[in-house]
């Protein structure tokens, strides 16, 4: 089975301008995600796919194989489905693949291999994705007239022991089979996710704002 690690790494971000090659603990944003995808030792190669000549030549000298996004699919509606499509294009075969984001900085590469493990051992599965336990009340709606999501008006709260888990999607890795690509819409079939859970802190950090920026710097250890 043909393993892949998967890095999008476009040059442009409206949150944090630059912020693929912004340093944490002394390492860029997507040199640690190379470098955590190179660590694993279920994926076989690791690519990354941006329109940026730094970020491409940041990942040959990590290691990794490299592919030129075209400017349609580099703005900030560019959806990460498409990116991953546009690679297949290009002509790079694979069974499973594993999107290690370098958003989410603290993802470990003993997690990617737990991933693909997952989705290697059940042949019912369309991907294996990291999630984090939350006991968070949702709430949708306008700040007038919400509505809850996590519970009904009527219900009495449980306490926090006696509440089934919930989980959150981390944002650092997304493993699925290639054959995910031939469904309609990419949508998932009934049954055929799996959830890979991982510790919400430090793991599930992601990078969004400059205040998360200055957060992951803080808790990083230099290099």
């Amino acid at each position: 089975m043909n393993t892949l690690g998967i890095v999008l790494a476009r040059g442009g971000s409206r949150g944090v301008p630059g912020k693929n090659l912004a340093e944490v603990g002394g390492i860029p944003l997507v040199a640690r995600a190379v470098r955590a995808c190179r660590g694993a030792h279920t994926l076989h190669e690791t690519i990354v796919s941006s329109d940026s000549d730094s970020i491409l030549d940041l990942a040959e000298r990590e290691g990794a194989l490299t592919v030129r996004r075209p400017a349609r699919l580099s703005g900030d509606t560019a959806l990460s489905s498409d990116a991953i499509a546009h690679i297949l294009e290009s002509g790079i075969v694979f069974d499973i693949g594993a999107l290690v984001q370098p958003t989410s900085p603290f993802v470990p590469s003993w997690h990617i291999d737990q991933c693909v493990s997952v989705l290697a051992a059940d042949n019912t599965a369309m991907a294996a994705i990291s999630v984090a336990e939350s006991h968070f009340v949702l709430w949708s709606g306008q700040p007038d007239r919400p509505d809850c999501v996590t519970h009904t008006a009527s219900m009495r709260r449980p306490g926090r022991q006696s509440d089934p888990p919930r989980w959150i999607e981390t944002g650092g890795v997304y493993a699925f089979r290639r054959e995910m690509f031939n469904l309609p819409n990419l949508t998932f079939p009934p049954g055929s996710v799996r959830l890979v859970p991982i510790a919400y802190w430090p793991h599930s950090v992601q990078i969004d704002e400059p205040a998360d920026l200055t957060a992951a710097r803080r808790l990083a250890i230099p290099s």
